[in-house]
């Protein structure tokens, strides 16, 4: 399990860069964009990928205490509860972080063998760690559900629901929106003027959620 959970970020970064790529060489095909529209490519598809992988790794996480009766037991030894839940939550935090990283070494590879033009680092940087730290609240709310719901299917359709809902909510003129935690993945880009102002509210969002979640999981009772 543990292995899995290190391939999925790396294998779900990969086939993101596949299929941007993919839809890179067929706008250059048809002469409808420069290099630079790759980032526009990873822009339509980097929230989708971000929240399909935050919810199969919460899942995962949540999902193997479940079925191994391991909650009880767990939560029996000599440290405070909430310990217990901030290794979870940093444990696929990480993991996510991982994810990033792939994308962002791998952009870099493809740039340098295939591309004369200058890489624009800092925007790719930004683009991609940006929207990785924004999808911080919904991944509490991700967790919290798979820890609450033994039945994995709802959390899994919550976070299916969520990934569509990411990808529209900050296309929307309705701007009350956009204080939704999931359109937080779609605003921080550096492609929009007030993307740092979105980052800073998604880092409050998330301290709040994880302050929250932390003190129900303290007082949870497990059967």
């Amino acid at each position: 399990m543990r292995l899995i959970c290190f391939l999925l970020p790396v294998i779900s970064g990969l086939l993101l860069l596949a299929v941007t790529v993919a839809q890179w060489q067929y706008h250059l095909s048809r002469g409808s964009g420069d290099d630079y529209v790759i980032f526009n490519m990873m822009y339509l598809f980097l929230p989708l990928s971000i929240f399909l992988t935050g919810t199969i790794l919460t899942s995962m996480v949540a999902g193997m205490e479940h079925e191994s009766r391991g909650w009880k037991q767990l939560l029996t030894f000599p440290f405070p509860r909430f310990q217990v839940y901030l290794a979870k939550f940093f444990w696929v935090w990480i993991l996510m972080l991982l994810k990033a990283m792939v994308i962002i070494l791998m952009m870099i590879l493809i740039w340098t063998m295939f591309m004369s033009l200058p890489l624009p680092l800092s925007f790719l940087i930004k683009q991609v760690l940006y929207s990785v730290i924004a999808y911080t609240p919904v991944l509490i709310i991700q967790l919290f559900l798979a820890i609450r719901l033994e039945n994995q299917a709802i959390p899994i359709a919550c976070g299916v629901l969520g990934a569509i809902a990411s990808r529209f909510l900050p296309l929307f003129s309705m701007e009350w929106l956009y204080a939704l935690p999931w359109s937080y993945s779609g605003l921080v880009s550096p492609f929009l003027p007030d993307y740092l102002f979105w980052l800073q509210v998604s880092l409050g969002v998330s301290l709040f959620l994880l302050i929250i979640t932390a003190g129900w999981f303290q007082r949870l009772e497990w059967k």
